[in-house]
């Protein structure tokens, strides 16, 4: 059975919960793709039918998807919400905790995984330098021999990422 409107693509731009990770694009066997809406944000299009397996990955991993209240939460912040608990943490390499963002967790989890063999790719995500409210991906697959990555071959200076 296809369904030729996605309830949970719907859901998620209705209750503005897209993070315009793309996820449901690569998913979606093509009949999902990103466009840019205003103010510049990622998002998706539905434009084919999707099969109820299609439609049924998408809402097991779509993150937008996932969002449900924390009735059980122990601790509640005026701004922030409801949360399990709070950490803060860094990268033990310099280099990298000055060049990445929030201190180059991400980046050094990058780093790890694909020196390790953990993932053979890691989508980058940065800034697009002539549309700052947009991104462009960019697939790394590169066999890295850390301690001896330049960190120019990750571009990671301030980036996001998804695994």
């Amino acid at each position: 059975m296809t369904r030729p409107s996605s309830p949970v693509l719907r859901k998620v731009l209705k209750g503005q919960l897209c993070t315009g990770c793309g996820l449901c694009v690569g998913l979606g066997e093509g009949a999902v793709e990103m466009e840019t809406v205003a103010p510049g944000y990622s998002r998706p299009r539905q434009m084919h039918a999707l099969t109820d397996d299609t439609e049924a990955a998408i809402a097991s991993a779509c993150p937008g998807s996932r969002v449900a209240p924390w009735h059980d939460a122990p601790h509640s912040h005026p701004y922030w919400g409801p949360y399990f608990r709070s950490m803060t943490g860094h990268a033990t390499d310099a280099r990298v905790r000055h060049a990445g963002s929030s201190g180059g967790v991400v980046t050094a989890l990058a780093i790890h995984a694909l020196a390790t063999g953990l993932v053979d790719k890691v989508l980058h995500v940065i800034a697009d330098p002539d549309h700052p409210t947009r991104n462009i991906a960019i697939l790394l697959c590169i066999k890295i021999s850390w301690p001896y990555l330049r960190l120019e071959e990750l571009n990671c200076n301030k980036c996001n990422y998804r695994m």
